[in-house]
C-alpha cells in the first residue's frame, strides 16, 4: 500500500562518487560510459513508437533516403502532462546540489523538475531526465504519485516555451531498490530522443523510501506551436 509521507525523490549517493560532486564530476562521468546495458530500461520501442531501438548504443542503421527529419527544438520544457495519470505540471530546472553532491529535488509536490545537465527535450537525441515527489507532508500524494501505473505505449507530454508538444512513448519500467540504483545507466545519454522520469517507490523505513521507480519513453510525435494552440 502507497504511504502519503514526506519522501526525497532522489537521496542516494550520484554515481557512486557524490560525496565530491558537482555537475563538471557528473557530465565527465557520463562520458565514460555511454553504452547502458539496462535491458529492463532499454527495452525496444513498442507498436507505434519510434522505429528505433531505446538503447544507449550507437545506431548501426543507415538513414533511409527521402525520411522525414524530425524538428529539432531548442525551447526550454515549462511543463509535462501525462493524461492517464491526471498529471498536468510545471515543470521546473533541477541540477545538482553542490554541498552534497546528490541530485536536487522539486522543493514542493505539484512541480517536476529537468535536470539541466541531462538532454533537452525536443532536441532531437539524448536522455532528458525528470524527477517528481511521490507525496508530501501534510499534502497527501503528490505528481508522481501513480506514476508505477504507467505502462508501456502510455503518452508523455512536454510542452516548451514556445508552444510546442513534444510526445513521447512509454517503453520500459522498472523499480530497483535504493541499494542497487545504478544512476550511471539511468542518466547516461542515447542516441534516440528519450525521456526518464524518476520517483521513490517501496516502502517507507528511516525517512526514506525503499526503491525507486523509473519509467523510460521515447519521442514519438511533436505537435508543432501552431497546431497545438488550435487544439486547446
Amino acid at each position: 500500500m502507497k504511504r502519503r509521507l514526506l519522501s526525497p525523490v532522489i537521496f542516494v549517493p550520484l554515481l557512486v562518487v557524490a560525496a565530491i560532486g558537482g555537475v563538471m564530476l557528473v557530465t565527465s562521468a557520463l562520458a565514460e560510459d555511454s553504452t547502458p546495458n539496462t535491458a529492463a530500461l532499454y527495452a525496444p520501442p513498442t507498436e507505434g513508437t519510434s522505429s528505433q531501438t531505446a538503447t544507449g548504443a550507437p545506431s548501426t542503421g543507415a538513414p533511409v533516403e527521402g525520411a522525414p527529419v524530425d524538428p529539432v527544438l531548442l525551447a526550454s520544457p515549462t511543463r509535462m502532462r501525462i493524461e492517464r495519470l491526471g498529471v498536468n505540471a510545471g515543470l521546473v530546472t533541477l541540477g545538482v546540489d553542490t554541498s552534497t553532491g546528490n541530485m536536487a529535488a522539486p522543493d514542493g509536490p505539484e512541480f517536476v523538475g529537468w535536470y539541466d545537465f541531462t538532454a533537452r527535450p525536443g532536441s532531437g537525441t539524448g536522455n532528458a531526465v525528470f524527477a517528481g515527489h511521490r507525496d508530501w507532508r501534510d499534502y497527501g500524494p503528490a505528481v508522481f504519485f501513480d506514476l508505477e501505473d504507467l505502462e508501456p505505449g502510455d503518452v508523455i507530454e512536454v510542452e516548451l516555451a514556445e508552444g510546442s508538444l513534444v510526445r513521447y512513448t512509454v517503453t520500459a519500467t522498472h523499480t530497483y531498490p535504493v541499494e542497487d540504483l545504478n544512476m550511471r545507466e539511468i542518466l547516461a545519454p542515447t542516441d534516440e530522443e528519450t525521456i526518464t522520469l524518476i520517483t521513490c517507490a517501496g516502502a517507507f523505513e528511516s525517512r526514506d523510501y525503499t526503491d525507486r521507480h523509473i519509467v523510460r519513453a521515447v519521442r514519438s510525435e511533436v505537435v508543432p506551436a501552431s497546431v497545438a494552440a488550435s487544439q486547446q
